[in-house]
């Protein structure tokens, strides 16, 4: 009789932390997915604010009515800014 109860312990013991290591498995995984979240939404937002400040730029170029000469430096940075600028919109 002593042994079955050891057994019956032994198992129930196994069955309880296999439990609990899948809570704490589950738990890691939900924390992951909410930490990639986070950085993800807070990617989107910079590229969106990164496009506000886009179009104001975009805007001061083109409707100023004070001439610039851009560099081609320049030049290809504005065009990778418009390239951001519609990915965002899409």
């Amino acid at each position: 009789m002593m042994e079955s109860c050891t057994e019956v312990l032994r198992v129930t013991a196994a069955i309880v932390s296999a439990f609990q290591t899948a809570a704490d498995t589950l738990e890691l995984i939900k924390d992951r997915k909410e930490k990639a979240k986070r950085r993800k939404e807070k990617e989107v937002e910079e590229l969106w604010e990164i496009g506000i400040l886009h179009k104001s730029l975009v805007e001061v170029l083109f409707f100023s009515k004070i001439p610039t000469k851009l560099s081609s430096e320049s030049q290809l940075t504005i065009a990778g800014w418009s390239e951001m600028s519609q990915a965002l919109r899409e």
